[in-house]
Order: structure tokens, then C-alpha cells, then sequence
């Protein structure tokens, strides 16, 4: 036990990607949380693992993801700790919300138009006639679809 006020011996300090080894598994399908804390799992691998080292464990399903500190290695195995364990639900892609527009007459002036109707914008305006506007709309609605 230190007597007195201790500070950090020089001698103790270090960068620490000197000292702690980082190392990233993608877990293939089958392999659970519960698997990383068996010492034959690290088999393969024990040879290139040092203890206190941090291993970041991510599904390659992307479900879940892990967090581990090694604890101790051996010549044919290695003591894992899981320290965190975080599983993600699923979720939908959100679907983009419809575009609408409306074609619609304005008046002798401006005649046939296209109207976005989330902002009231007017794309395309003064056509001719009803086919023409629909057909814009056609064209419009495939130019932002691209």
C-alpha cells in the first residue's frame, strides 16, 4: 500500500494503443452473446490475443453487438468477459411518403397545370391541355424517381 500522497509513476504511463490491444469479430449467424464467454471459442485465435485487450463483437446480421475484455490467454484458449451486451430490434425501412400532385385547370391565362400538393408548388404550368399536363406530370414523376 502507498504511503502518503501517491501520483502516477511515469514508468506506469503509456499511450493506450501501446499498451491495450482493440480487435473487431463479426459474428456470424448461429453465434449468440452466450457463446463469447467460452473459453474454446478463442481457440483459433488465442495466439494473437493478450490479456486485458478489448474485443468489439458485432452480428453480422447486425441484431446484436458486444462488448468483451480478455481476462487471460492460454496456448489453446482464452478467458473472455462480456462486458455489455446490446441487441437491436429490427425495423422497417421507412417507406418514403407519396408525392402527390394534382393536375388541374388555373384559367384562360395560366390554363392546364401541375401542382405539388405537400407545399403547393406549381411544376409545370400554362399547357395546353389536359394530356399535356398529365403527360408532364408523367415526366416529372419519372425525373425525380431516378
Amino acid at each position: 500500500m502507498l504511503e502518503g500522497n501517491p501520483k502516477a509513476d511515469r514508468d506506469r504511463f503509456h499511450l493506450r494503443e501501446e499498451v491495450i490491444q482493440d480487435y473487431c469479430f463479426i459474428a456470424p449467424e448461429g453465434i449468440t452473446p452466450e457463446n463469447l464467454e467460452k473459453s474454446d471459442f478463442w481457440s483459433i485465435v488465442c495466439n494473437i490475443l493478450k490479456p486485458m485487450g478489448h474485443i468489439a463483437v458485432y452480428a453480422e446480421d447486425g441484431t446484436w453487438e458486444a462488448e468483451c475484455t480478455i481476462l487471460n490467454v492460454g496456448p489453446t484458449w482464452a478467458a473472455v468477459k462480456v462486458l455489455n451486451v446490446h441487441w437491436f430490434v429490427p425495423t422497417e425501412k421507412p417507406k418514403d411518403a407519396p408525392l402527390d400532385f394534382k393536375v388541374f385547370w388555373r384559367g384562360r391565362h395560366h390554363r392546364w397545370a401541375v401542382k405539388r400538393m405537400s407545399d403547393g408548388h406549381i411544376i409545370e404550368n400554362d399547357l395546353g391541355s389536359k394530356q399535356m399536363a398529365d403527360k408532364a406530370l408523367a415526366e416529372h414523376r419519372k425525373a425525380i424517381l431516378l
